[in-house]
């Protein structure tokens, strides 16, 4: 059951990184310096998603957003779907850094 589990976690992202979400496949980027700079962007707000979506869970707030009875969606999507919340009700959505005395940080850091 774990090892089924965690393969249903994987598909859900593999899937957010297709058509559900983002279609970096229809880009018809054609020069390598831009597609480097579109998977930067492309990889840092997957990494912002994913941090809105454990924010999500820690807050309690799964159930608003994915099924009761099972895990549909993953972490990434938790995010998108808070997110795309947040903004259609104005309101600012945490950001990815904090500033401490030493500099900025991820949030995520202890």
């Amino acid at each position: 059951m774990r090892e089924y589990a965690r393969r249903a976690r994987v598909e859900a992202t593999f899937g957010d990184s297709k058509r559900r979400g983002w279609g970096l496949e229809q880009t018809h980027v054609r020069h390598q310096d831009h597609l480097d700079r579109l998977l930067l962007v492309w990889h840092l707000a997957l990494w912002w998603l994913h941090a809105l979506g454990r924010s999500v869970i820690r807050r309690g707030l799964r159930t608003q957003y994915d099924r009761v009875d099972r895990r549909d969606r993953s972490v990434v999507r938790l995010g998108w779907l808070w997110l795309r919340d947040l903004l259609r009700h104005d309101r600012c959505p945490p950001g990815p850094f904090r500033l401490t005395p030493t500099g900025w940080i991820s949030r995520a850091a202890p």
